[in-house]
């Protein structure tokens, strides 16, 4: 069985997960640095913005996305159709 666009159900799935993980790390990445600067600019405070910082959480939200999509995606995976749908 195959899905559109994907050749498999757990394709589908990593597509999402990248997606969504990544969008989702770019809207808070950059939700950040704009607050950081508006509270700069309110309260008078230098800010610091390292890009060594900006890049470690990205990189560490994109392992929590792949650990957290790929890991239950995998174990459905290897489940039949009826006893994957049984646990939800």
């Amino acid at each position: 069985m195959s899905t559109l666009f994907f050749s498999s159900p757990l394709g589908a799935v990593k597509s999402h997960r990248r997606s969504t993980t990544g969008g989702g790390g770019t809207a808070g990445i950059l939700t950040g640095v704009a607050v950081s600067q508006i509270v700069s600019a309110v309260a008078g405070w230098p800010i610091l913005l390292s890009p060594t910082a900006i890049v470690g959480g990205f990189v560490f939200l994109a392992a929590v996305g792949v650990f957290f999509g790929y890991y239950p995606a995998r174990k459905a995976a290897r489940l039949g159709p009826i006893e994957a749908l049984r646990y939800q």
